[in-house]
């Protein structure tokens, strides 16, 4: 049976320190991952150069509302039912310093072959909290070591392991900052047709729900 990478279940057991139920199912030392324990939708912005390269992507994840829940009990709170920045500051770095090992699930394949360690570390790092949705939200900018040419990258989103189900967002969920004029996102579901033609293609983003491919007209 496989077991949660340690990072996980430390993660687990933090979020779950008040529930120890829930905990003890979830980060057990012969908890399975086969299938998820932590949803997130995710918001991914491709930033472009003036020269039309991809230099890097800006992440947003909103995790479920069960998981936000019980990440955030127990932090102290200046105003009920909401955290500032601040309050979260000790939550976003266990995090980011949990998923560095992880290459923070995202990838980077350039001309259909997987890059090492393509990106460098995450900038302009930052934890929110949405009243509305009663969730956490984590975003953080991935830059290229190298800008890549965009008609030749593809960036991946995803736990291998499927410990956290990574989708794309229900609205806007691909945003490119400073591309081409002519140029728009374009969700592919599984259940869709096939692919735009490659030459019409400048990049494309992908997590286990779906694709989305930068058409340029």
């Amino acid at each position: 049976m496989l077991r949660a990478p340690r990072w996980k279940q430390r993660l687990a057991h933090l979020a779950m320190s008040a529930a120890p139920l829930v905990a003890g199912t979830l980060a057990a030392p012969h908890c399975a991952t086969a299938h998820p324990h932590v949803w997130i939708s995710v918001v991914a912005e491709l930033q472009y150069n003036p020269g039309g390269s991809i230099t890097g992507v800006r992440q947003t994840w909103t995790f479920d509302e069960m998981f936000s829940a019980l990440s955030t009990r127990g932090i102290e709170q200046k105003i009920p039912g909401t955290f500032t920045r601040e309050e979260l500051g000790l939550l976003e770095k266990t995090y980011l310093d949990g998923l560095k090992d992880y290459e923070y699930f995202t990838f980077a394949k350039l001309g259909g072959e997987r890059q090492k360690s393509a990106f460098a570390d995450p900038v302009d790092d930052v934890m929110d909290y949405d009243r509305k949705q009663a969730a956490i939200k984590l975003s953080f900018t991935l830059p290229l070591r190298t800008p890549a040419p965009a008609q030749s990258l593809e960036v991946l989103i995803y736990d291998p392991q499927l410990f956290f189900y990574l989708s794309f967002d229900r609205f806007d969920p691909v945003r490119l900052i400073g591309a081409p004029t002519q140029c728009r996102p374009l969700l592919k579901t599984p259940t869709d047709d096939a692919a735009p033609a490659p030459d019409s293609i400048a990049g494309m983003v992908t997590t286990q729900s779906g694709t989305i491919w930068v058409k340029c007209l």
